[in-house]
């Protein structure tokens, strides 16, 4: 693997959270074991582990954030896969974003 920093977020509901990044938002899959899979994200990972299998609890209240250089293009490309992009269009730039299974916002953010 690269030398790439990330972010681990341990979830209740690991498959649902695997299937939902992997399949509808697309991300790459850099690793898989037991209750863990380890996703690039922008410039670095995203690490969903399994709060049960580990004994963890679940990680609370985490924002990713993904830059984009258009928000209408990654809109499309999820649309395509049945997410609906929720999109402001603030003063300082456009946000759009979703929750995965576990409640965790993702969001695609473009400055203006």
């Amino acid at each position: 693997m690269d030398n790439l920093g990330g972010v681990i977020v341990f979830v209740l509901k690991y498959r649902e959270c695997v299937r939902f990044y992997r399949d509808k938002v697309g991300l790459i899959v850099l690793a898989e074991k037991p209750g863990l899979t380890r996703f690039r994200l922008g410039s670095m990972y995203l690490q969903i582990e399994d709060s049960e299998e580990f004994s963890r609890s679940p990680t609370a209240n985490v924002i990713l954030r993904e830059n984009v250089p258009s928000l209408s293009l990654k809109q499309k490309e999820l649309s395509e896969k049945g997410i609906e992009l929720e999109i402001h269009d603030l003063e300082w730039g456009e946000i759009g974003f979703v929750f995965d299974p576990h409640g965790n916002k993702l969001e695609y953010f473009r400055e203006k």
